[in-house]
């Protein structure tokens, strides 16, 4: 057996106990949580009490209808049969509305919660849950078949967890293929660490295909590059440079040539914006998703088909297909194969997942930026590179073409990230270096925050909070989106970036009542979300709320909230106008860990190259008379 075939074995098993470890990391996480008091949950954001299931009893309609259909089965309708019919046709719907007075949780769509009676360890008396949609007050969840809550009849008393499902099996069952076929092409470039080789063929008809796209010099090296390589290539996409752009012609210029490409992510968000750019870029027909309805948002006019099985309809013909690496080992997409897997967001898979995701296919595109997010990982893992992206495990020796002009920040925004992030190798293109805010009527309020002379404002509100929530700046930067609405500025064009959902709620709420004159549909388009969620999107105006004002409460989640990657995504989403609302007590930090501390310093760095207004008065509803304006030092 070639010594490549025995370290492919070795990857597998590591991967396996990588798996293994991960979960167990979870599962730990999760039930030291539920370990405390309801009390603590709350407040951290990992529970919510006092839900209300509404619809446990059946309506008179309903009662009516159930009456009517026993009396046809000649069945005779009793209070207790008609509850009995009730409850049975309740468990079998995939959905169920709960309802709370105070929801200040950290879940969100496709979070998985659990619904219990007051014991979360007690399996009989709890029901797993995944959340679709959270209107703040009242959630939809999907229940598993058979096993809907509402059935219990019980509407009072609940309390809703966090909680992880085992689903080892789906990337286990990935594991055994990979062991059971062995194939080369996954073990040359996840094992050999291979570089790329190229078809001089493809590469003529790449650089006659992307002559007439539209691409700057980078993005046809990327391009040309892609298309003719024979194993993998790498695209290296900083913020706003146009790698979605890229995607799409790539994946279209794969699928005319007959090939079948599959579009995967970490997530369904990454995947749905690509296939939404794809139909937007080049219209290519033959463009689908496979996965739940439930996660289809984003998609555009792009399909989504519950299962695999709408293949058939373009089978033949160069097709386009968006799912999940999980997805590819369920009755979707089971035994489906392609010709090239697209790989977005490849900066937040894992190996783990990258290895599933490529099982289905022979040619690899990995896009992603190893400066932005990373993957997800719960456990301590004694081998480094476990802990590394795919993008990043295979850029080491084989770094791609990286793309250098965004289209998104002007000169000034994009300066910072330059030098810190990309080796001074991020410029503003031409038509977006001199862009600033655009406000249609001067601000009455807050117009120095506002100034659209100054891109990047830090707001120092110097106060020490601790929590999850900062009242203070919930109350700020509620009233700087409402004073940006009343100088004209569209909501659409507005976005809060947040570190925790508590306070994404906390300014939602400040929000509604401080624009209460306004539409619920106007201020739903304004974006309050974490820095995870934002990463891919932009706005002219990104607000970002710091929240936590102690450092050595910040100490405590130094690797979550001083990550370089962290601050890069939140710092690089807007347009023309940025806005950090916080205490520069944070940067007081001090780490015996030398790389924590250079996390810290790069914090500190940012925020003293912005433009400093310090603001001590308590907060009002007209602009504070007292300022004082300097550039950020210290």
């Amino acid at each position: 057996m070639p010594a490549s075939n025995y370290q492919l074995i070795e990857l597998v098993e590591q991967l396996r106990r990588f798996h293994d470890a991960e979960h167990e990391a979870q599962q730990r996480e999760i039930r030291q949580t539920w370990a405390l008091p309801l009390a603590a949950r709350v407040r951290k954001g990992s529970a919510i009490a006092n839900v209300s299931i509404p619809g446990t009893v059946p309506s008179e309609e309903t009662r009516e209808s159930i009456r009517q259909r026993l009396t046809n089965a000649g069945i005779e309708p009793s209070e207790e049969k008609i509850l009995n019919n009730f409850r049975s046709y309740a468990s079998l719907s995939p959905t169920v509305t709960i309802e709370a007075p105070v929801n200040r949780s950290n879940f969100r769509a496709g979070s998985y919660v659990l619904l219990h009676r007051g014991d979360p360890f007690n399996e009989r008396e709890s029901y797993p849950l995944v959340l679709m949609q959270d209107a703040g007050q009242r959630l939809t969840l999907e229940a598993e078949f058979g096993k809907n809550p509402r059935a219990r009849g019980l509407s009072d008393g609940w309390i809703l967890d966090a909680h992880q499902p085992d689903l080892r099996w789906i990337l286990h069952k990935a594991l055994d293929q990979l062991l059971a076929s062995q194939p080369d092409a996954i073990s040359d470039v996840l094992v050999d660490q291979q570089l790329p080789t190229f078809d001089p063929d493809h590469l003529t008809q790449a650089e006659a295909l992307s002559a007439t796209l539209g691409f700057n010099a980078r993005q046809r090296e990327a391009f040309i590059n892609a298309y003719g390589a024979r194993n993998y290539y790498l695209i290296q996409g900083p913020p706003g440079t146009g790698k979605t752009w890229v995607l799409a012609h790539l994946a279209t210029a794969f699928a005319r040539q007959g090939l079948r490409v599959l579009i995967t992510s970490s997530n369904h968000r990454g995947i749905n914006n690509a296939l939404r750019k794809i139909h937007e870029v080049t219209s290519y027909p033959h463009l689908l998703k496979v996965g739940k309805q439930a996660d289809a948002d984003g998609l555009g006019e792009v399909a989504n088909h519950e299962n695999g099985p709408a293949l058939e309809a373009v089978d033949g013909n160069g097709f386009i297909v968006g799912a999940t690496c999980f997805a590819l080992y369920t009755k979707r997409l089971a035994g489906v194969k392609f010709d090239v897997v697209v790989v977005d967001e490849a900066s937040q898979l894992t190996l783990l997942q990258a290895a599933a995701a490529m099982l289905a296919g022979r040619k690899y595109i990995f896009i992603g930026d190893h400066q932005q997010m990373p993957p997800i990982i719960a456990a301590s893992h004694s081998d480094p590179a476990l802990h590394r992206s795919v993008f990043e495990h295979l850029f080491t020796r084989a770094p791609g073409t990286r793309l250098n002009v965004t289209y998104r920040l002007n000169a000034s925004l994009a300066e910072f990230a330059s030098s810190y992030f990309y080796e001074n190798d991020f410029t503003s293109h031409e038509s977006a270096a001199t862009r600033t805010l655009h406000i249609p009527s001067t601000p009455t309020q807050y117009a120095d925050i506002l100034d659209p002379a100054q891109p990047s404002v830090f707001v120092d509100l110097r106060h020490s909070n601790s929590k999850t929530y900062e009242r203070s700046e919930a109350h700020y930067v509620a009233e700087l989106v409402s004073e940006l609405l009343a100088s004209g500025v569209s909501a659409s064009e507005i976005a809060v970036v947040i570190p925790y959902r508590a306070q994404g709620r906390a300014i939602r709420r400040r929000l509604d009542k401080r624009c209460a004159d306004r539409s619920p549909e106007e201020l739903a388009q304004v974006t309050i979300d974490t820095v995870e969620r934002m990463q891919g999107q932009e706005r002219d105006v990104i607000i970002l709320s710091l929240t936590s004002g102690r450092f050595d409460s910040a100490l405590q989640r130094a690797s979550f909230y001083f990550m370089p990657n962290r601050l890069n995504v939140a710092i690089t989403r807007a347009r023309v106008k940025r806005i950090i609302v916080g205490s520069s007590h944070l940067t007081r930090a001090r780490f015996d860990v030398p790389e924590l501390q250079q996390w810290v310093d790069c914090f500190r760095d940012f925020l003293n190259s912005c433009h400093r207004i310090t603001r001590l008065e308590p907060l009002k509803k007209t602009r504070p008379a007292n300022t004082s304006n300097s550039k950020a030092a210290g």
